[in-house]
């Protein structure tokens, strides 16, 4: 009886060494419930980040409102940081490393997508547009000397991506048999939407593919209400059902709210200031008449 026992815990502790010397994907792994919803949580807050990063850097580039390029450098770092924790995993959190071979080359097509814009994020003002010649050809910016659309396109393309994988946990949790598999479709949702509709309204305030993107705006106010409505009645969120209903409207015209005194200008953009000198910045003082700017063909106020 002994030396059965011996024999059976001989193999257990075999078992287990195979278990931990087996490579990530080379099994068919099966995830814990809690994994699965910490898996979806880091997706969607990866596809969060890379609207709020391509928002950043309109908002940058064209000097609107008080956006600095520190806050790029904070949305690069925690991008980073979680896509090192969705390919790696991360036991402290309960995420865990991708399951299967699919899904981990998946995060490899991620990595290659991020790659130019993480690099065009990061890039000083004066090496932004030299370090786009390594990605894109210089005659397809007519129109949009500070590659805005271009930039957005790569959020477009890097969100779609991670998109990807989530599809791919999300039959995998089906495959299992957990419940909650479709949680993954609705991570961060909410956060997702608020950024796509501050970079959308921009993008058309700045003219910039006007149509498509008053198109695009129109689509993500109606999922946004929506997701608004799914989530809870409580006042705070009527109150935002309400704002997004009526005042982000792009076949409105805007409402004139006081202006403020902007920074300086730090990109190429000319200035409707006649005293800016040779350096093209504009100087304001208080009471003076707003200054606009133009992108594009357009005029840009700069409250």
């Amino acid at each position: 009886m002994i030396g059965r026992c011996r024999r059976l815990m001989r193999c257990g502790a075999l078992l287990a060494a195979a278990a931990v010397l087996v490579p990530a994907g080379a099994s068919r792994a099966v995830l814990l419930d809690h994994e699965y919803i910490a898996a979806f949580t880091q997706l969607g807050r990866l596809r969060m980040l890379a609207q709020r990063l391509s928002k950043q850097n309109l908002l940058y580039q064209l000097h609107l409102a008080d956006q600095h390029k520190l806050d790029l450098f904070e949305t690069v770092k925690k991008m980073n940081e979680a896509l090192d924790m969705l390919r790696a995993g991360n036991p402290m959190v309960g995420v865990p490393a991708p399951p299967s071979a699919e899904i981990d080359a998946q995060f490899h097509v991620i990595s290659r997508t991020w790659a130019p814009m993480e690099t065009m994020a990061l890039a000083s003002p004066y090496d932004y547009l030299r370090r786009s010649r390594e990605f894109i050809d210089p005659r397809n910016d007519r129109g949009d000397p500070l590659l805005l659309v271009y930039f957005d396109r790569m959020a477009v393309d890097l969100d779609a991506e991670v998109a990807k994988a989530t599809g791919l946990y999300i039959g995998r949790c089906k495959v299992d048999g957990y419940r909650r598999c479709d949680l993954g479709k609705a991570s961060s949702l909410q956060e997702i939407g608020a950024e796509k509709l501050v970079k959308e309204a921009v993008l058309v305030f700045a003219g910039m593919d006007v149509e498509a993107n008053k198109a695009r705006l129109t689509q993500t106010r109606a999922a946004l209400v929506e997701v608004l409505f799914q989530t809870g009645s409580s006042p705070e969120l009527v109150d935002a059902k309400a704002v997004i209903s009526e005042a982000v409207d792009p076949e409105k015209t805007p409402q004139k709210r006081p202006h403020r005194a902007p920074r300086s200008c730090r990109c190429a953009m000319t200035s409707g200031n006649p005293g800016a000198g040779s350096s093209g910045r504009s100087s304001w003082s208080k009471g003076d008449t707003p200054k606009r700017r133009t992108y594009a063909g357009r005029s840009i106020s700069s409250s």
